[in-house]
């Protein structure tokens, strides 16, 4: 059994296979990240029209990054997943990570979340690890 301490651990979600070289996406990618437990969920779009202009993988992390600082709750207001989430990569796997609190990303089915940035769905959630701050991106 995994022991969370919140204020201290890191909690990684890695994509399960390369992103797309070029960085862009053939659709919008949807997907859902919820922040702690018992929250809601905090719905991130990374527009395909945001990525046409992408180049590398670096591009389209940068994308990412931006549709997570924008992202809102469904009332409208500030998620500041900014403030909570980092995105990285290792290779060319794209990675999420969190200091001090729960994470996980639920993809759409069939979209480009789960088919090109890779967020597979293991028993209805993607695949999280528990990371020291060591291991931290």
């Amino acid at each position: 059994m995994t022991v969370f301490t919140a204020g201290e651990d890191r909690v990684r979600i890695e994509a399960t296979a390369d992103a797309p070289v070029t960085g862009q996406l053939s659709a919008d990618a949807h997907f859902s990240l919820l922040i702690g437990e018992g929250t809601l969920p905090i719905n991130v779009t990374v527009t395909k029209y945001a990525t046409s202009d992408n180049l590398t993988i670096s591009h389209l992390l940068d994308d990412i990054e931006a549709a997570i600082a924008e992202a809102t709750f469904d009332d409208g207001s500030d998620a500041h997943l900014d403030e909570k989430v980092t995105v990285s990569r290792s290779g060319n796997v794209i990675t999420l990570t969190t200091k001090g609190t729960l994470l996980t990303v639920i993809p759409g089915s069939g979209d480009p979340a789960r088919t090109e940035l890779d967020f597979e769905i293991r028993n209805r959630f993607a695949v999280t690890s528990l990371i020291d701050s060591q291991d931290a991106v």
